[in-house]
C-alpha cells in the first residue's frame, strides 16, 4: 500500500495547555495473495501391445514413486513460503495447503490412472520429472541462500542483555514482527544479538547491538528506519541498515533517526516536519524525506548527537556545539525571533530561499549563559521543543537550556516570562550545577545529578513530574522527586510519563496512565511507582515513544 495513504499529520501547535494523548494509526490491508505451486504432469494416451505389459508396469512403478517425491518436493516449497508469512492468517493457510496438496495428489493418481502401456513415452515422464525436481533442487538452494542473507529475527539467546518492551504497539515499534499488539507486562524481544543501547521516537526504534550494528523497526512513513519497507511485516521486524562504519550511539525523533560513529562521523535518515509539512534533514535533500543514512558535516568530527521531535544537536571534539532543523519554539539556540517569523504565532515556511538557515548545521552560542567564562559543552541533551547543554567546568559544572518555556520546562522562568528562550540561558535551580543527566518531554523535564538525585520541572499534569497531588499549573524552579529506595543512575521521559532506574537496576515510572508505564494500574501515577513485573532482572537503560516503553536489561 502506497505510504501516501497514511501519513503523519503536521505538527500539532505546542502552546496547548493540554498535550494530547497519542494519535491512533491507520494500518494498511494485509496482502493475502498467495503464490500457488501446481506440477502440472504430461498425460500420456497411447496403445502398445499386451506383450509389453511387464515392462510397461515397471515403468509405471517408476512413475509413481517419482509423482509421490514429487508431491513432497511442493510440500517442502510451501512450508518455506509459509514460514516467511508470519503476518497472513495460519488456519487459512494450512486450510488451503492441505486443498491443494489433495488437488496434487489426485492429479498424480491420475495420471498413473491414465498412463497407457507405452514403455517409451513411461522412460520419456520418468526423464520429464527428473528435470522438474532437478530445478527445483536449484530454486531451493538459491531460496535458502537468499534467506541466510537476510537480518537475523528476533531469538532469544540465554544469558545475553535482552530488549524488553511493554505498552502500545500501532506500527510495530515492538519489533515483533506483527502490529496492533498491547503488552501491560514487560516482553521480551527476543533477538539473536546483544543490545546496548536503544532510543524510541514517538512510533518507532532504534536498537544498537555491542558488536556496532543498527537495527530499525516502527513507523516507516518518513524514512525513519533508514531503508525501504513495503510490508507491515518488513516494518515490524528488527532488520539491520546499511553503514559502513561502527556505531557507538543512536538517536530517534519524530520522523527521524541517527547514528554517531566510532570514527566521529555522523549520519542520519529520515525526515523532518514543521506546522507547514516536510522540510527534508539538510539542505540538499531539497524537502524531500532519505530512506538511506547520509553523512553530516563530513569535515568535522563528532563526540555526541541528540534529537528533539524535528531538530538536532551535535558536539564536536573540541565542545562546540551545533543545531540543524525545525527552530519554531527556539530550539535550535542561534535564530532571533525576527528569523523565525513575523510574530510568535506565526513562523517562516522552511523553503529553497531560507533551507541553509535552518537545515545547514551551525555553531551555537554560549555568550549569555556566563560573559567572564567560555563555555566549554560535555553533553547534550534535545527534548521535542527544547536543547540543553552541560561544560566541562568541574568546579562549576553550568547547565543551559534554551527552546520552548511555556510551562517553564527549562528549569528558569526566563526574561519577561518569555514562551520561548532562543538562545541558551543558565539554569540556576538547587543542584542545577552538578547536572550529568537530562530527559525532556513536551512540557516537562527531568535533571539527574550526580549523587543520582532526581529533579523534576514543567508542567504538572498527570503527575508527569512525580512529586504527588500539587494543584500549581507547573512547577519552577526544579524541585527534587523523591520515593527511590537508592540512588538513580539513568532517567527518560516521553510526552506525559516519566521512568527512572536506580542503582539495584529497579525501574519505576510516573505520570500519565496507560500500558506504557508497565505498572498494571488504569490511574495516572503521581509518584515513581516500581515495575514489579521486572524483578530480578537488572535495568540499565530506558528509552520512551509515544505509547510504549523499551529497556535494557541483564
Amino acid at each position: 500500500m502506497p505510504y501516501n495513504l497514511r501519513k503523519r499529520k503536521a505538527p500539532e501547535p505546542v502552546e496547548e495547555l493540554e498535550p494530547k494523548k497519542p494519535r491512533a494509526r491507520v494500518t494498511k490491508v494485509a496482502k493475502t495473495t498467495k503464490a500457488k505451486e501446481t506440477k502440472e504432469v504430461k498425460k500420456v494416451k497411447t496403445v502398445k501391445e499386451v506383450k509389453e505389459a511387464k515392462e510397461v508396469e515397471e515403468a509405471n512403478e517408476v512413475n509413481e514413486v517419482n509423482e509421490a517425491n514429487e508431491v513432497k518436493e511442493v510440500k517442502k516449497v510451501k512450508e518455506v513460503k509459509v514460514s516467511k508469512r508470519s503476518k497472513k492468517s495460519k488456519v487459512l493457510e494450512d486450510s488451503k495447503e492441505v486443498q491443494e496438496d489433495k488437488e496434487i495428489e489426485v492429479k498424480a493418481d491420475t495420471a498413473v490412472k491414465e498412463s497407457e502401456q507405452d514403455k517409451q513415452a513411461g522412460e520419456n515422464q520418468v526423464e520429464e520429472v527428473r528435470k522438474v525436481k532437478k530445478a527445483k533442487k536449484e530454486t531451493e538452494k538459491t531460496t535458502e541462500h537468499n534467506e541466510a542473507q537476510e537480518p537475523p529475527i528476533a531469538e532469544p539467546v540465554e544469558g545475553l542483555s535482552n530488549l524488553y518492551v511493554f505498552g502500545e504497539d500501532s506500527c510495530g515499534e515492538f519489533g515483533l514482527g506483527k502490529i496492533g499488539v498491547v503488552k501491560n507486562n514487560p516482553t521480551q524481544v527476543p533477538l539473536k544479538f546483544r543490545i546496548k543501547q536503544v532510543a524510541c521516537g514517538p512510533m518507532h526504534t532504534v536498537a544498537l547491538t555491542t558488536d556496532g550494528h543498527v537495527y530499525t523497526f516502527g513507523c516507516n512513513d518518513e524514512g525513519a528506519l533508514g531503508r525501504i519497507t513495503e510490508e507491515e511485516e518488513e516494518e515490524a521486524t528488527p532488520t539491520m541498515i546499511q553503514l559502513d562504519d561502527t556505531i557507538i550511539k543512536v538517536t530517534a525523533g519524530d520522523s527521524h533517526s541517527a547514528a554517531l560513529s566510532e570514527s566521529n562521523k555522523v549520519y542520519i535518515w529520515g525526515n523532518f516536519k514543521d506546522e507547514h509539512g516536510s522540510v527534508g534533514l539538510l539542505p540538499e535533500c531539497d524537502g524531500e524525506k532519505s530512506y538511506r543514512p547520509m553523512q553530516v558535516m563530513s569535515e568535522v568530527k563528532f563526540k555526541d548527537i541528540a534529537s528533539g521531535s524535528n531538530h538536532m544537536l551535535l558536539l564536536d571534539i573540541d565542545g562546540v556545539v551545533y543545531s540543524f532543523g525545525v527552530g519554531a519554539q527556539g530550539q535550535l539556540g542561534r535564530l532571533a525571533p525576527e528569523d523565525l517569523g513575523p510574530n510568535e504565532n506565526e513562523t517562516h515556511a522552511i523553503s529553497a530561499k531560507n533551507r541553509d538557515q535552518f537545515l545547514k548545521p551551525q555553531p551555537v552560542s554560549f555568550k549569555y549563559v556566563d560573559p567572564q567564562r567560555t563555555f566549554i559543552c560535555d553533553a547534550i541533551y534535545a527534548g521535542n521543543y527544547t536543547s540543553f547543554a552541560t561544560n566541562t567546568d568541574k568546579k562549576k559544572n553550568r547547565l543551559a537550556g534554551w527552546g520552548l518555556n511555556n510551562y517553564h520546562q527549562l528549569g528558569y522562568k526566563g526574561t519577561k516570562q518569555q514562551l520561548k528562550q532562543h538562545f541558551p540561558r543558565r539554569s540556576t535551580f538547587t543542584c542545577s550545577t552538578s547536572m550529568v543527566g537530562v530527559a525532556c518531554g513536551s512540557h516537562h523535564t527531568l535533571f539527574l545529578t550526580r549523587t543520582g538525585r532526581v529533579f523534576a520541572a514543567g508542567k504538572s499534569l498527570y503527575g508527569m513530574l512525580g512529586l504527588g497531588n500539587i494543584s500549581a499549573e507547573s512547577v519552577c524552579p526544579a524541585k527534587p522527586v523523591e520515593g527511590f529506595p537508592s540512588s538513580v543512575k539513568t532517567i527518560a521521559t516521553n510526552s506525559s510519563a516519566s521512568f527512572a532506574a536506580t542503582d539495584d537496576g529497579k525501574l519505576y515510572s510516573w505520570g500519565m496512565s496507560g500500558p506504557c508505564l508497565g505498572a498494571g494500574k488504569d490511574e495516572d501515577l503521581l509518584r515513581p511507582t516500581e515495575v514489579t513485573r521486572l524483578k530480578g532482572k537488572e535495568v540499565i537503560s530506558i528509552s520512551s515513544g509515544s505509547t510504549f516503553t523499551a529497556v535494557l536489561v541483564q
